[in-house]
């Protein structure tokens, strides 16, 4: 098994630390070729390689390939669109919040609207306010958990009036 594939199971295991001792490997190396090779999968690979690959370049360096992460928002994929919607929410902050505002008015998926809402509600401030309750008064979406978009949204805002 290469190192890759170590550190993509690395990720689905109970041993946190093995994972966190992986990535700390890979991050003080800073090889670029496996750097290069978890891009290319961002891009080519399946929809495992693509989760996989965006954790860890955000837990590699999140300020330098959390931008890049957010491609995989326009993924075909819901299931791809909602794990970079929680990357940006671990790793996000009030930059990303025009973009969880498009994501929350215009993604398919409630549960990726539904994660988007909860970003809004993290980060989002007082700009995000308005497309948070357009969203709770018009988005009848529920997700696979049975989480509605509209309660979502009416928790962001609320979570961000209590900021003001």
């Amino acid at each position: 098994m290469g190192f890759i594939e170590t550190l993509f199971s690395s990720l689905h295991e109970a041993d946190l630390n093995r994972r966190d001792s992986l990535i700390e490997q890979l991050r003080v190396a800073q090889t670029t070729a496996i750097i290069d090779e978890l891009q290319e999968l961002l891009h080519k690979g399946t929809t495992s390689d693509k989760c996989d690959a965006s954790e860890v370049l955000c837990r590699v360096d999140p300020q330098k390939y959390l931008n890049t992460v957010t491609s995989l928002l326009n993924d075909n994929d819901a299931d791809i669109r909602w794990h970079a919607c929680g990357l940006i929410y671990d790793w996000g902050d009030h930059s990303y919040s025009d973009l969880m505002i498009r994501i929350l008015r215009s993604d398919v998926d409630p549960g990726v609207r539904v994660l988007a809402a909860d970003c809004l509600g993290r980060f989002g401030g007082g700009t995000a306010v308005q497309g948070l309750r357009e969203a709770s008064e018009i988005d009848m979406g529920i997700d696979l958990l049975g989480r509605s978009v509209r309660a979502a949204a009416q928790q962001a805002v609320m979570v961000i009036l209590k900021q003001v």
